[in-house]
């Protein structure tokens, strides 16, 4: 049951590097209000007493510097090494960082809000939204990301397999926003997502419409158009397959308004 029923509340999830924080700056640009989970966790490692007695209970005083600062790379070592570690942090923290984002919705008298929320689908948070958005990139991109930002190899692997696959998210989802092109590729995007909703979006609970913008046709019929503009490399083409990312059937994408949106091949 959506705990929300007069607002408008997005879920924004995907795999790890795959522009989901950029994805919820663009919506706060745009007038929601954006809520991060990750920002909600790092104020709990830093300020939470109960939080940091539990760590350094667990883990030892090593995991801090001098300063009483949480070491992040100490603790992404320890839970991307052993499953046991990590789901005895997400024990630890879920439930106060769900607290968080809930009371902030709740108690506000704004009325459209994304949260971004990395594990969404794996902690059984689909309820609480109108509507959730995954973004998605290639793997071999996603690794790359991850490279870029100092981890070794291995970890970035084993940071990917840490979480449900890309694949089964996007699945679950009722729009895929592209995220391996620019930031304006992404905006224009988000901004197409937000012209489909109606004035009031009513509270939903069936999130079986899979693609990019996806309307109903008369008469309880579905019609799904996906209007994702792409800069990718596409040459002379109308559609494509996109990397069977439903894991079923080919999954073809219009590519719409090219000149408006300066697409540009190579």
């Amino acid at each position: 049951m959506n705990p929300f029923p007069d607002k408008t509340v997005f879920g924004l999830t995907g795999g790890i590097a795959s522009g989901k924080s950029t994805a919820l700056k663009i919506f706060g640009q745009l007038g929601w209000e954006a809520i991060s989970v990750d920002c909600i966790v790092a104020e709990l490692l830093e300020q939470d007493e109960m939080v940091r007695r539990e760590l350094k209970e667990r883990w030892g005083d090593e995991l801090f510097f001098s300063g009483g600062i949480v070491d992040k790379k100490k603790i992404a070592q320890i839970i991307f090494t052993d499953s046991t570690e990590r789901l005895w942090l997400e024990s630890l923290l879920h439930p106060l960082v769900r607290s968080r984002w809930v009371d902030l919705i709740r108690k506000s008298e704004e009325m459209r809000f994304v949260v971004e929320i990395p594990l969404l689908f794996e902690n059984n948070l689909k309820s609480h939204f109108n509507k959730i958005l995954c973004t998605y990139i290639p793997m071999d991109l996603q690794v790359s990301r991850i490279l870029e930002r100092g981890a070794k190899e291995s970890e970035a692997k084993a940071r990917i397999d840490a979480q449900m696959s890309s694949t089964e998210k996007v699945s679950l989802s009722d729009y895929i926003l592209l995220g391996s092109g620019s930031v304006e590729f992404l905006r224009r995007q988000i901004e197409q997502v937000i012209k489909t909703l109606p004035l009031q979006v009513p509270n939903l609970t069936n999130h079986n419409d899979i693609g990019g913008l996806t309307q109903h046709g008369p008469q309880g019929s579905r019609e799904s158009h996906t209007h994702i503009r792409s800069n990718l490399d596409l040459i002379d083409s109308s559609h494509f397959v996109f990397d069977r990312i439903l894991n079923r059937n080919d999954f073809t994408v219009r590519l719409v308004d090219r000149v408006e949106c300066g697409i540009q091949s190579g």
